[in-house]
């Protein structure tokens, strides 16, 4: 997955003014993607998850149906999207036919 597009999907949960701890924690480690490295933004990635994912479980019941959704569906999608995409997100660290004068501008592989 390219940078430019994880950085949108992220933007999206998480908002440009995030209004929880979590959103605004998400947006920060978001903006730290296209400076980092696979093993430090895997491991700030890991400590998101260790601290938010209670709040990112958290569910909320409709009066109306009675039905249970989660309460911050959005930003835990956002959230939960790193996960599904991390394997690809640094692929230009492994891939070395991949010029590393583009991947600090574009980084899609």
């Amino acid at each position: 997955m390219c940078y430019v597009h994880m950085e949108r999907l992220l933007r999206k949960g998480a908002t440009r003014t995030p209004q929880t701890e979590a959103g605004k924690v998400l947006r920060a480690l978001t903006l730290t993607l296209f400076e980092t490295t696979s093993t430090v933004f895997r491991q700030r990635y890991t400590n998101y998850l260790e601290k938010y994912l209670p709040f990112l479980n958290e569910k909320t019941t409709n009066p109306f149906i009675g039905r249970s959704e989660w309460t911050h569906e959005r930003l835990r999608t956002a959230s939960l999207s790193v996960y599904t995409h991390l394997p690809h997100l640094f692929t230009y660290e492994i891939n070395t036919k991949i010029p590393t004068q583009n991947s600090h501008h574009f980084k899609c592989t």
